[in-house]
């Protein structure tokens, strides 16, 4: 059964490399309690999906900058159980992306990120991202999360007056409103959400935390109903309960002539099997339990999640303040949130890696677990023997 609740949320950042903030990134997907997250500059190759992080709960999509060399590369993570697919779309040098995305109750969603490179001109890209929504002009809405490279807010600028008459020619809106992108020197607006359709959008919010990345996080709100998934359950016995003792001797008791004296070797099998299902049902009944299918990272505790959250809160007052004294609380919370953050993981692996020495298969398995990257689908065999003749 489907449960519903309100406020879709999309985020876009660009990361700057997937290798790095990768704790950071877990946080602040759970806290923005993001549905889908569009990533810029992944700086992952074809053959490197499996290198992002894993985060809880998530589905990771991928798309490597085609001339292969360094740095680029666009994807999302979306919630498992949405149903979501990617779209093909017209060949660009513009950086791109697209998934469609079905809501209950609500018509089609096209939701694409793009990222042009400094390589590629504005009209170029702008030329490209045309294409691709003259593919998508069924779609009841569209979204584009982007870094199009163009700073919104220089308004003399000839690629934010072509950006801006593309938007107005194609009933486009863009929705930020704020500074994406602060240094020490300069502030522009370059990270976009876009979209035909501004009226279901109920807010826009911009997160800074340049412990992520220098570019901030940008999220949209969506009036729109949102499946939650249901429980998933297993049935599975617990033997680690056993009472050996009590066990042994019920195994001895049991009628193990009645075996014998079945006449065929398939009966001989199922009356083995019943004996040996009757114990068990004994000392380890079947039990329903419930699936979480999350890899925690059990080191970012709520704790550390109410620190980030203050240091984050500290960087916004910072900035819209401009004091020195606010910026020497922030650089603060931010030593002592990282330090923090740092203790608690040591924490975690000694204390698991101590108590589960002796036990080097479980322990593998857990550690495998909770550090796994996403999945890769990858064959060692090569393709041509795949077949047999």
């Amino acid at each position: 059964m489907i449960k519903k609740s309100i406020s879709f949320r999309l985020g876009l950042i660009n990361i700057r490399s997937l290798n790095t903030g990768q704790d950071e990134l877990v946080a602040a997907v759970n806290n923005y309690r993001l549905d889908v997250l569009a990533i810029n500059e992944t700086w992952l190759k074809n053959d490197q999906t499996g290198l992002a992080p894993a985060i809880p709960g998530y589905v990771f999509k991928h798309k490597a900058r085609k001339t292969g060399s360094r740095g680029g590369g666009v994807g999302f993570y979306y919630k498992k159980g949405l149903r979501i697919r990617v779209l093909p779309h017209p060949t660009s040098d513009l950086e791109q992306m697209w998934v469609e995305l079905h809501l209950p109750g609500t018509a089609r969603l096209a939701i694409g990120t793009a990222y042009r490179p400094e390589s590629v001109s504005v009209d170029t890209a702008i030329e490209n991202l045309s294409s691709s929504l003259d593919t998508f002009s069924s779609y009841d809405s569209i979204y584009i999360l982007t870094d199009f490279n163009v700073n919104i807010n220089n308004k003399g600028a000839s690629s934010t007056s072509a950006l801006t008459t593309f938007l107005f020619q194609r009933n486009l809106y863009q929705l930020v409103n704020e500074p994406t992108r602060v240094t020490d020197n300069t502030s522009s607006q370059i990270d976009l959400v876009i979209t035909d359709t501004p009226a279901i959008c109920s807010g826009i919010y911009v997160y800074h935390n340049p412990k992520l990345s220098d570019h901030a996080m940008v999220v949209a709100e969506l009036k729109m109903n949102k499946p939650q998934r249901s429980p998933q359950y297993i049935y599975k016995r617990i033997l680690g309960n056993i009472d050996m003792n009590s066990f042994n001797n019920d195994l001895i008791s049991l009628d193990w002539e009645s075996v014998n004296k079945m006449t065929t070797l398939d009966a001989r099998v199922n009356r083995f099997n019943e004996l040996i299902n009757t114990l068990f049902d004994v000392h380890a009944p079947m039990r329903k339990i419930c699936i979480n299918s999350n890899k925690p990272h059990p080191w970012i505790t709520d704790n550390i999640k109410i620190m980030m959250r203050l240091r984050d809160s500290a960087l916004r007052r910072a900035r819209a303040s401009g004091e020195d004294s606010h910026f020497d609380y922030y650089k603060s919370l931010r030593n002592y949130t990282s330090g923090a953050l740092e203790r608690e993981k040591k924490a975690y692996f000694t204390f698991y890696i101590n108590n589960n020495k002796n036990k080097p298969k479980q322990m593998w398995h857990h550690l495998k677990q909770i550090c796994t990257t996403n999945n890769v689908d990858q064959s060692l065999i090569p393709d041509h023997l795949m077949n047999p003749c």
